[in-house]
């Protein structure tokens, strides 16, 4: 009988090496947005309306102008005192039987100017001119009517005696007796009146100015004529 073969061993496979297990990556992590910030509202301040001043109703008025020329002692000190410009303003309102609110003047030296005692004294007291510009604004509302008012002055401009005593006591009254040295030499006429508008605020509550010489008393008018014969004396 035939031989029997061999059998050929089976070989043994192998085994291949196991492969690394291929690590799995590690996601990165999803960065978490970041909060826009919520914007704080400025608040505009609440504009505040304007506000117009209201204004006071303008009333019907008539107006005077004139001048009054004056000699006095130290005209420049005269002028820039605020008493004697006072003084003069008060002599006017008693003359016109006005309150004061209803009459402003200004004081300037004039050109007028003249050595007192033409140089005889050694004082050499200065004398000279001042110019009173006035004006008086009558409201319709007044005791007194602007056309009372101009006749006064009217009057005055042809005999100035009594506008004359009045300013120079009322001068005397606010500074004192003998300060200065002053004639109210003239007044013009007085303008035509004007018809014109004022404000209701500036008028003021007043009372028939009834004031004479004889209120004041004598010595006022006493001490008024001796000024006059003073400076009538010292211009000679």
């Amino acid at each position: 009988s035939p031989p029997t073969p061999t059998p050929t061993p089976t070989p043994t496979p192998t085994p291949s090496p196991p492969s690394p297990p291929t690590p799995t990556p590690t996601p990165a992590p999803t960065p978490a947005p970041s909060p826009t910030p919520t914007a704080t509202s400025t608040l505009s301040p609440t504009p505040t309306p304007d506000v117009t001043p209201s204004t006071a109703p303008s009333v019907p008025a008539k107006r005077i102008t004139g001048k009054i020329s004056m000699t006095v002692s130290d005209p420049t000190a005269f002028v820039a005192d605020a008493e004697a410009k006072q003084g003069v303003r008060k002599g006017l309102a008693k003359v016109v039987s006005l309150p004061e609110d209803f009459i402003s003047v200004t004081l300037s030296v004039s050109s007028r100017r003249l050595l007192a005692g033409k140089q005889r004294s050694s004082r050499r007291l200065q004398t000279g001119g001042v110019d009173v510009s006035y004006e008086i604004v009558v409201p319709e509302s007044s005791v007194v009517e602007a056309e009372e008012v101009r006749d006064v002055l009217v009057s005055a401009s042809t005999d100035v005696t009594d506008l004359a005593e009045s300013i120079t006591s009322s001068v005397n009254d606010v500074k004192g007796e003998g300060i200065y040295l002053m004639v109210v030499a003239s007044i013009e006429a007085p303008s035509a009146i004007e018809e014109t508008l004022i404000s209701q605020d500036s008028t003021v509550t007043e009372s028939k100015n009834t004031s004479s010489e004889a209120d004041r008393g004598p010595h006022a008018a006493l001490v008024s004529f001796a000024y006059l014969i003073v400076i009538r004396l010292l211009l000679l």
